[in-house]
């Protein structure tokens, strides 16, 4: 975080919580005027547990999760449902290739982060197993949550993909000092 601009952060904001509050803001008088309809937000596993060298998008997500779960009680008695659509990794996105990489994660070896950053890629692939790996879910997986939601609604959050189902059931499960030895371990933090 320290290595990113107040303009970085602006952009995550825009894209993941400014741009679906502005959707939801021109669609709900319409819908409370009927009497129904369904919103779903795409957030991310990362709209519920922060990772490092994810600061802006985590935040980013946590607001829009934020908003759509005050939204869900504000709306609820107009026969507006709210739903939450939380993926781990996806394939076949370019979501990696759009983003911006400054400081240590851009490749500054001078940055004071530089070992930090090292680390935890070279340690990604030998995780100890209480969080699994990015896996290979597909758009087409995410597409058929969001119409689940919206032909079953049975809940509020839907988690997709082993990965962020993992991650979040054992966040849910777990008390914060826990998870966070928990996730110290995995990410091979020693202090």
């Amino acid at each position: 975080m320290e290595e990113m601009g107040l303009a970085d952060l602006v952009r995550h904001l825009e894209t993941n919580t400014y741009g679906p509050f502005r959707l939801m803001k021109a669609v709900l008088p319409g819908m409370r005027e009927r009497g129904f309809g369904v919103i779903i937000n795409v957030s991310s596993y990362h709209g519920r547990i922060a990772s490092p060298l994810c600061s802006m998008y985590c935040a980013s997500k946590h607001a829009l999760e934020a908003l759509s779960e005050a939204l869900r009680y504000e709306v609820g008695h107009f026969g507006i449902r709210v739903h939450v659509i939380e993926p781990g990794y996806i394939v076949d996105t370019a979501l990696f290739e759009k983003g911006t990489l400054v400081g240590a994660s851009g490749g500054d070896e001078s940055s004071p982060y530089a070992d930090f950053v090292r680390m935890l890629r070279e340690n990604r692939g030998n995780l100890s197993g209480q969080f699994p790996l990015p896996t290979t879910t597909t758009p087409q997986v995410v597409a058929e949550a969001i119409l689940h939601a919206i032909d079953k609604g049975d809940r509020f959050r839907y988690p997709v993909g082993p990965d962020a189902e993992a991650i979040i059931a054992l966040r849910n499960g777990t008390d914060d000092r826990s998870f966070d030895l928990l996730r110290r371990e995995d990410l091979h933090l020693g202090w």
